[in-house]
């Protein structure tokens, strides 16, 4: 696969949290932001799904971003506006959520390794045996995507459909809902920087 993009699902209302978590910062970077310099590493072109016009303003001009006016829905309403705005020529695309940022690149790199050798299935990291996050579609699945997420992407992903490979990244089952999980997050962080001594 040459063509990779990623729809980054930024287009919640943050309620839980109290503000735009999405433009919170570690180290200086927003979520976005050290979403955005992963891809880059990757050569993976993002399109962020947006609510709130702030985000888009960070972004910039150079990325594709896709307006959701109704994230009341819930994710359903951003997949599907990702999946229309995708390049003709994207081969598959990562599903990342942007209040999960601290994914590891290496995680997202050997997925994308597993979607070579697994053209025909969607692909996920497994966590201590549990599905986590990102998860990668190939183009195969970008049409029935309309049809299967009547469901929930949950359930596609949870089928015999999936491929997962076992990761030892935590960050890919936990994210930030509230101030509280943020503080857990910023003490995970400090944790694994500790250990990898960066």
């Amino acid at each position: 696969m040459e063509n990779i993009c990623c729809i980054i699902l930024a287009a919640g209302r943050s309620e839980r949290f109290g503000g735009n978590k999405i433009l919170l910062t570690i180290e200086g970077e927003t979520f976005l932001d050290i979403i955005l310099r992963k891809l880059r590493k990757m050569n993976v072109e993002p399109i962020v799904i947006y609510h709130y016009p702030e985000i888009r303003d960070v972004v910039g001009t150079e990325i594709i971003t896709v307006h959701n006016p109704h994230p009341e829905t819930g994710q359903l309403d951003s997949i599907r506006a990702g999946v229309r705005a995708l390049p003709d020529n994207c081969d598959g695309f990562v599903l990342w959520p942007a209040d999960m940022p601290l994914i590891k690149l290496e995680t997202v790199e050997k997925m994308l390794i597993m979607a070579a050798e697994n053209p025909h299935n969607i692909i996920a990291p497994s966590f201590k045996g549990s599905l986590g996050h990102p998860a990668f579609f190939p183009r195969k699945y970008f049409e029935g995507l309309f049809s299967d997420l009547e469901r929930g992407a949950h359930t596609l992903v949870h089928s015999d459909r999936t491929v997962s490979y076992e990761s030892a990244d935590l960050f890919t089952k936990i994210g930030v809902n509230t101030k509280q999980h943020f503080r857990r997050y910023l003490d995970e962080y400090e944790k694994d920087t500790a250990r990898s001594g960066r």
